[in-house]
């Protein structure tokens, strides 16, 4: 009766706890490297590096010159921003498609 009674550990797989946590450490290497060969290119680079030198010109100038009042225009930030977006989104949903028809010819 006793062994019946003993509750057995959730379903863990072989080898428990630790290949639990080394298992998660793994796919959390594999990501980066994944993020790292493949999402970081010399353009995301470079773009980065402009994004961050112009805001900090922006912000110095600002700083030291009582005149500037940093208007823009949002005409101008629809289409540096909002277009390149909305590209973006449309190439990783026209990716994900292609990823799908690639699926299904796979398995048939």
């Amino acid at each position: 009766f006793e062994k019946r009674m003993q509750k057995k550990p959730a379903a863990q797989g072989k080898g428990g706890v630790i290949n639990v946590v080394l298992g998660s450490i793994l796919n959390m290497i594999s990501a980066f490297l994944i993020f790292v060969f493949f999402l970081i290119s010399l353009e995301s680079l470079f773009s980065i590096g402009l994004s961050v030198s112009l805001t900090v010109y922006a912000y110095n100038i600002a700083r030291n010159d009582p005149t500037f009042e940093g208007n823009m225009s949002w005409t101008l930030l629809t289409f540096a921003v909002i277009t390149p977006l909305t590209t973006s989104i449309g190439m990783a949903f026209k990716r994900r498609e292609s990823a799908l028809v690639q699926i299904a010819d796979f398995k048939v």
